[in-house]
């Protein structure tokens, strides 16, 4: 009996090696505004493209834009470009190839639109391109994989949302609905790509909030769960990726608007919450990862609809301190497990 009681000791113990613990306080970054846009933007799309910053339509507040403003990092400079969207935009996609951003559908007066638009950021072109997404979207996610863009969820003017995953090959200028399905309906969420696999955050469908982090594989179409989950369900969050790790940005939970930040370390599937905040709450904010910080645009915190440019430094932050917590559980364990097996072995002998 004694011996069946150490042995389910040791299986427990040992099994937390391999466990997860979705939420620890990691040590506080710093948040400051360094600049303003040119006018309040939130529900914009936005890609970097190494030198510069493009944010692509959105709302002021009042209406939607047509407007595509560009923001510099080097001399922290953010203005309105001559060239315009065809429509104004709000709620689309967008993703950088290397040569070009695509922007996906968005909502247009009310129409949840269909169109592709490929913006050149040297020559500053704007074309739209013969295919079309196969419904209207807005709210939808996109990715670049450095072959194909993937489009995933949103929902049309009439609430209807979609779970599909949707393929475009900007080469050949295709869309491929692929038969991959998201677990469930949804829009509003964010992602990172971080060359391998798609991290989606949260969303919603309806009035129901999620809190999943889901992982991708294009390269083989899976999409699982992972264990680790936000602390509590929310959508309209931003994300950036660093290289080590996913930064989420503020959201909305259902009922008011976040102002914290959270990080997730997909190697060891663990969620980390940062104890520097926002100065207010904020959703449908635009997030890129340039150099060492993030870079925070725009975004709607209530009634106010806001134009600030937000650094969010991790100071000293790095890829040992961030898995630092899983690490010590894991030794505990193992001392734990040692001290018992050798216990054991004590008894054993003398018996």
């Amino acid at each position: 009996m004694k011996k069946h009681i150490a042995c389910l000791i040791v299986i427990i113990l040992i099994s937390t090696v391999f466990g997860n613990y979705p939420q620890v306080n990691a040590d506080p970054g710093t948040i400051s505004v360094i600049g303003t846009l040119p006018l309040p933007i939130y529900r914009a799309s936005s890609i970097w493209d190494g030198e510069n910053v493009y944010l692509f339509g959105g709302k002021d507040g009042t209406k939607s834009l047509n407007t595509i403003v560009r923001y510099s990092p080097t001399t922290n400079d953010a203005n309105i470009l001559d060239v315009v969207l065809p429509t104004v935009k709000d709620g689309s996609s967008a993703i950088w190839d290397g040569q070009h951003a695509y922007i996906f559908g968005g909502n247009s007066e009310g129409i949840s639109t269909k169109e592709i638009l490929r913006f050149d950021t040297l020559s500053e072109d704007l074309t739209m391109m013969q295919a079309e997404l196969p419904w209207g979207l807005q709210g939808a996610g996109a990715f670049w994989t450095g072959q194909y863009a993937y489009i995933f969820g949103g929902h049309d003017e009439n609430r209807n949302f979609h779970k599909e995953i949707i393929r475009y090959d900007p080469k050949e200028d295709n869309i491929t609905i692929t038969d991959i399905l998201l677990p469930s309906e949804r829009a509003g969420a964010s992602l990172i790509w971080n060359g391998e696999f798609a991290y989606i955050f949260g969303g919603r469908f309806m009035s129901v909030i999620r809190d999943e982090i889901l992982r991708f594989n294009p390269n083989d179409g899976t999409l699982i769960s992972m264990n680790a989950v936000l602390p509590e369900p929310r959508y309209h969050t931003s994300a950036a990726w660093d290289s080590c790790c996913a930064y989420i940005f503020g959201g909305r939970n259902g009922s008011s608007v976040l102002d914290d930040i959270l990080i997730y370390n997909p190697i060891t599937d663990s969620l980390f919450v940062e104890k520097t905040k926002f100065t207010s709450g904020r959703e449908r904010t635009s997030a890129m990862w340039i150099g060492d910080h993030a870079y925070i645009f725009g975004g709607e915190s209530g009634a106010n609809y806001l134009d600030e440019i937000v650094i969010y430094n991790p100071e000293t932050r790095d890829e040992d301190q961030i898995t630092e917590p899983f690490l010590v559980f894991q030794l505990i364990a193992i001392v734990a497990a040692m001290i018992i097996l050798i216990w054991f072995v004590g008894r054993r002998k003398k018996e």
